[in-house]
């Protein structure tokens, strides 16, 4: 779309404020857009998968709030999910009450813009070489809030220092290191995990310079070789993890509140949230798009990935009992009644 209009209000209400989580700001409209998609392609007599292929955007497109494409494989992970789920062969075609659906999304790498409008940098890193060479010392003032970047910026800087990952000693979340405006919006692996990678390159550089100089051997033909690249079981980590969020906003989670505001349900026996054992088999096809931007090619992975889950299980819904929903979670008496309601509409209109 290369253009947009809406209307937007900020509404006062006596609920507690909400706060930045998964894919935030992003997750409630893709549940509403990937449905609306679906139920065109419904009136087109088009499969849903074919629709959005040929309207998808491609690398290099800009959108209408200014987000630029600069890698995007969103065809490659469509067909992807087309091909390993049998899609042609059990979309419309699965036994009463059995349904298969589909949703794309995806998430921007590195914050779309920065918080702070200035020339000062978002992230520095530093990284030094211990004087017996048997370490390299990583500081950095990123936050590690559980989504692995202190792992991913010691993979990168070995992986540009050319040295075994044990080797690497890493220091973060101290202000004393350096400047990093925190972890929000995908930004750690792209903009600190470039950072690292551009320090460590440097680092090498000047152990080469020396060398060079006392070997007289030019710089440029000598490397280091004994790296390796970032971390897939992490990468797989986040889909699973993403996943396992968008299942419980669309099957368990709900807040319920009383008349006065307050949260009648605020603790885990109430809460409901999956468990391990409530997890279905997931299969994390990863398809690499190198992004230009992020140290060796990688960008987010972590936000992107709970987009279509809700949407997908909502399309699945519709496809195995014909209803579609727009309250969650979808609780069995919810899902009962919608279907009792349909059929007594379909009767009706005999």
């Amino acid at each position: 779309m290369p253009n947009m209009k809406y209307d937007a209000y900020r509404v006062y209400t006596n609920l507690p404020a909400c706060g930045a989580q998964r894919g935030h700001g992003g997750v409630i409209a893709r549940a509403c857009w990937e449905q609306q998609l679906d139920m065109i392609a419904e009136e087109l007599a088009m499969d849903p998968i074919e629709l959005r292929l040929k309207n998808m955007m491609v690398t290099g497109d800009v959108t209408c709030n200014d987000l630029n494409m600069s890698s995007l494989g969103m065809r490659e992970c469509i067909e992807a999910v087309r091909d390993r789920s049998e899609w042609k062969h059990k979309k419309g075609k699965l036994p009463k009450g059995r349904g298969i659906g589909m949703a794309c999304g995806f998430f921007v790498s590195g914050a779309g813009f920065p918080i702070y409008r200035s020339d000062t940098y978002h992230g520095t890193v530093i990284v030094k070489l211990t004087e017996d060479g048997g370490t390299a010392l990583v500081y950095t003032a990123s936050a590690e809030i559980g989504q692995g970047s202190d792992t991913a910026f010691a993979m990168i800087a070995a992986e540009a220092l050319g040295i075994p990952l044990e080797w690497v000693r890493l220091e973060s979340g101290d202000t004393d290191f350096g400047v990093d405006l925190g972890a929000y919006s995908s930004r750690q692996t792209l903009m600190t995990g470039q950072a690292t990678k551009e320090a460590a390159e440097d680092a090498k550089r000047q152990v080469l310079e020396v060398l060079s100089e006392v070997l007289d051997v030019p710089v440029a033909d000598m490397d280091v070789k004994r790296g390796l690249i970032i971390n897939r079981v992490s990468v797989e980590a986040q889909m699973q993890g993403a996943i396992y969020m968008g299942l419980g906003e669309a099957l368990y989670e709900e807040v319920k509140f009383d008349d006065e505001g307050r949260v009648r349900n605020a603790d885990l026996a109430e809460y409901k949230m999956p468990t391990a054992r409530d997890m279905p088999p997931i299969d994390a096809v990863i398809v690499e798009s190198n992004e230009p931007n992020g140290p060796f090619g990688a960008k987010e992975v972590g936000e992107g990935a709970i987009m279509p889950t809700i949407p997908a299980v909502l399309n699945a819904l519709s496809d195995a009992v014909g209803v579609r929903l727009n309250e969650l979670p979808l609780t069995p008496e919810r899902v009962y009644l919608a279907i009792k309601e349909y059929k007594n509409k379909s009767e009706l209109l005999r």
